[in-house]
């Protein structure tokens, strides 16, 4: 699309390896295949061109001639070979202003970007890191999702209001609650009556005070049965910094607890008797 809007220009994405510092061709759908392996892999210095140097100060580079520019001293061969006359580069950033990439506009013509060009180099790079950090978003929530899924812990998530939204399979096993009976329901439903009112105000002044609370509890189970769990809640705010939601993972230590019990009992029993 771009290349459509700036006749006789290339455009191109390169993205930014932060552990091994080096620039990766993503995109260039007019470029020669043979042309990729020029860039491929260049990193961010004074002396790699247009998007070596935007990647390198995090701001865009407009070299208006090539042949005459010592920034493209590392990439003579690729802007003879392939009869580069100007390249304009800018940089887009992460939701932390880290930077991603660069985005740029390649021409055998020699010359400054007009308003125009600087217009679309914005709004080209605001797509590409638009689209970039969708993509690790979209990464990073499969990553969460599988380890919510497969965890070997119970794991449930509230709204603000305290309604159950989502629980993993552990903790349908652990409570004998099946997903579908426990949705919009408060996690009271756990209760097990042991604990007093004293030890919840405290659990909730920690999560107001901390966002967190983590400590021994007794729930019971869909059976009726009552178990030891180790609990830990954490809240999440959201921008504004009101709570959103509130996260809890717990683990069964009824096999725990029973071996305390064994372990009290023989330092505090004669074996004989």
């Amino acid at each position: 699309m771009i290349e459509t809007m700036v006749p006789e220009a290339l455009a191109s994405v390169m993205l930014l390896d932060r552990e091994n510092r080096e620039l990766s061709f993503l995109s260039g759908p007019s470029f020669p295949p043979g042309a990729i392996s020029y860039f491929n892999g260049i990193a961010p210095s004074p002396d790699m061109g247009s998007c070596g140097n935007a990647a390198l100060l995090g701001e865009p580079i407009y070299i208006t001639d090539v042949a005459a520019d010592p920034r493209w001293n590392g990439l003579r061969e690729a802007a003879n070979n392939l009869s580069i006359g100007s390249c304009w580069s800018i940089p887009f950033f992460s939701e932390k202003q880290e930077i991603l990439g660069t985005f740029a506009i390649t021409s055998k013509n020699r010359g400054a970007p007009t308003p125009f060009h600087r217009r679309i180099l914005d709004i080209a790079s605001s797509l590409a890191g638009i689209t970039l950090r969708n993509h690790q978003r979209e990464e990073c929530l499969l990553q969460l999702s599988t380890v919510f899924r497969d965890a070997s812990e119970g794991m449930l998530i509230t709204n603000a209001q305290g309604a159950i939204i989502e629980v993993n399979h552990s903790f349908s096993e652990i409570t004998g609650y099946a997903k579908e009976e426990v949705l919009g329901k408060n996690p009271k439903i756990l209760n097990s009556g042991r604990q007093d009112q004293a030890f919840f105000l405290r659990m909730w002044q920690s999560l107001k005070d901390t966002g967190r609370w983590q400590g021994e509890i007794w729930n019971r189970r869909k059976s009726g049965d009552i178990y030891p769990e180790w609990l830990s809640i954490s809240r999440i705010d959201n921008r504004e910094g009101k709570p959103h939601n509130y996260a809890a993972v717990f683990s069964d230590i009824s096999s725990l607890k029973e071996s305390e019990r064994k372990l009290y009992h023989l330092a505090h029993h004669d074996p004989l008797t």
